[in-house]
């Protein structure tokens, strides 16, 4: 990781995780929500997944989340100070047809970080670590990251998919900046079997209202 990064400067961040949720059933539209919230660069995150219940009678103690057989997914959202930001027609910008999931974002203290952020100026950028709410741990590893850039109190997201191969995982994922460009970027793998080289990652960057592929060449 240490030769990805050569030649970049990391940005500044803050990490937090220890994430816990809560769940709520509204019993006259049969709507599970599940709750996630935490206080992360001075704001209210709060992230939440909408199911419609599918059973006959709902009970808090045998329902779970990770039995999708229980429920249909409805919607997911993510809140930053009570601004909500929709991710259900989330595309993910590095795949062709991929949409954004339902994610598990509730992680113990000395497990894994959940959400990274960075205060650039004027903006604010929140990335989220995707990983997939139906894993058993054994059978996958992808995972999606999600960003969500916050300029003058407006917010817009993007999703990325990884293919969480070795050595590259949610925590050393980081926006950085070379010489060539004022804006941040972020290494981002290719559809690739092996990560042996730069040339297996693509370089997006993030402007103030895009993130588009970009070849820097101070790399």
């Amino acid at each position: 990781m240490e030769t990805l990064y050569k030649g970049a400067e990391i940005l500044p961040y803050s990490d937090f995780s220890d994430f816990s949720f809560k769940i709520f059933y509204n019993e006259q539209t049969k709507i599970i929500s599940a709750r996630s919230l935490k206080k992360a660069g001075g704001h209210i995150i709060e992230y939440r997944i909408l199911m419609k219940f599918l059973g006959k009678k709902y009970d808090r103690e045998s329902f779970s989340i990770y039995d999708d057989s229980q429920y249909e997914y409805y919607k997911s959202l993510i809140l930053i100070d009570n601004e909500e930001i929709d991710l259900t027609p989330v595309r993910l910008v590095n795949t062709k047809d991929d949409i954004a999931s339902p994610f598990l974002l509730w992680y113990q203290k000395d497990f894994d970080v959940a959400v990274r952020y960075y205060k650039i100026k004027e903006r604010e950028i929140f990335l989220f670590n995707g990983v997939n709410l139906y894993c058993n741990g054994h059978y996958c590893r992808s995972y999606q990251v999600f960003l969500i850039q916050k300029i003058n109190n407006t917010s817009k997201a993007y999703g990325f998919y990884y293919n969480g191969l070795n050595p590259v995982t949610f925590q050393e994922t980081y926006l950085f900046k070379t010489e060539n460009t004022p804006f941040p970027q972020i290494f981002v793998p290719k559809n690739v079997d092996e990560l042996k080289s730069k040339k297996d990652f693509d370089i997006y960057e993030i402007g103030t209202d895009t993130v588009i592929r970009t070849n820097d060449t101070s790399l």
